[in-house]
């Protein structure tokens, strides 16, 4: 296998959601994706979570996939019969894991979460607005990151950390 192609930028970071348990581990996350074929490699890592960051329950962060690399986790979609090929190559895919179409966050995972994007915002140059849910983008058929997380009151918060410096 030769190496994942490189982000190419970053102007954007998806919020999702691995509906899956929420005790599940990266190498869960790892076995389901591999079983999807999103395999990376990065000279001799490699791996197959298609998401750059992963928070857990307990407000722990893991590495998914390397920054450098572009993840697989946004797109491609159909909009008005023309092909989107998504935003792989230029966003940063968090996930939080958990199902939360009917149940919230922890609240660790919520601080946890919130600390690792604002992270990711100062370090990119990014706005609150560019902070976006999955099923938020164009032709997206999904309702990631689920309804209850709200990406407005996320964006909101953002907006006031990242004006502190």
């Amino acid at each position: 296998m030769s190496d994942t192609p490189r982000l190419e930028r970053v102007d954007w970071i998806v919020v999702h959601h691995s509906v899956t348990p929420p005790d599940w581990t990266l190498a869960d996350i790892d076995r389901m994706h591999a079983a999807r074929n999103f395999r990376w490699r990065l000279g001799e890592r490699s791996g197959s979570v298609g998401y750059h960051r992963l928070v857990f329950a307990d407000g722990t962060v893991q590495e998914g996939r390397p920054l450098e690399l572009q993840g697989a986790h946004v797109g491609p979609h159909r909009i008005a019969g023309q092909h989107w090929p998504g935003l792989n190559a230029c966003s940063i895919g968090v996930c939080f894991v958990g199902d939360f179409t009917e149940h919230g966050w922890t609240f660790a995972q919520a601080l946890a979460g919130l600390d690792e994007i604002e992270r990711l915002c100062r370090r990119f140059g990014l706005s609150a607005e560019q902070v976006q849910g999955h099923g938020e983008y164009p032709g997206a058929a999904t309702a990631c990151p689920g309804a209850q997380i709200c990406m407005t009151a996320i964006r909101v918060e953002l907006a006031h950390r990242l004006r502190s410096p």
